[in-house]
């Protein structure tokens, strides 16, 4: 089984050169009709005929540490902290960080943790979701983990060719 997972819908459109092969994109054409595609997001919540399962995560949920770091104004001096350099370095090591609140998602979520240790091959479509991609890989929950930012322009033409 094939994951793709996604924590924020364009994150990460355009962010590689136009000319590169989509890793998601090259599994499929190899294995056509072989591979079984699941999708675990916080935004893609179509139903599209090349994917056998999509998991739309709930956000309105929140963890309790979500509400807490809320509560404290932890949102305000993210944002702030993120104008700068230094700022960011520390965001990226603090309880916000795109990649640890999507795991909490995961975490959360019994359906999408199941496919997520069900995986063969899980691909990270954003930076929210590498922190997952690389704890399912070290956990040993999938043989193979990647980080590919074009799979999510090719999860917008699977909804696309869908919908014609």
């Amino acid at each position: 089984m094939l994951l793709l997972i996604g924590g924020v819908p364009n994150s990460s459109a355009g962010a590689t050169l136009s000319g590169e092969t989509s890793y998601l994109e090259s599994l499929l054409n190899d294995n056509v009709g072989d591979i079984e595609l699941s999708v675990v997001s916080l935004g893609f919540d179509r139903d599209v005929a090349v994917v056998s399962q999509n998991i739309a995560i709930d956000r309105s949920r929140l963890s309790l540490t979500h509400r807490a770091l809320h509560a404290i104004g932890a949102r305000a001096l993210y944002a702030r902290l993120a104008t700068f350099p230094l700022g960011r370095l520390v965001n990226s090591i603090g309880p916000l960080d795109q990649g640890r609140v999507f795991w909490r998602h995961i975490r959360r979520e019994p359906a999408a943790l199941k496919a997520l240790k069900n995986a063969d091959v899980v691909i990270a479509a954003d930076l929210a979701a590498v922190k997952t991609a690389w704890i399912a890989a070290k956990r040993g929950w999938c043989t193979h983990a990647e980080y590919d930012t074009r799979a999510y322009g090719l999860g917008l033409s699977f909804a696309l060719a869908d919908a014609d």
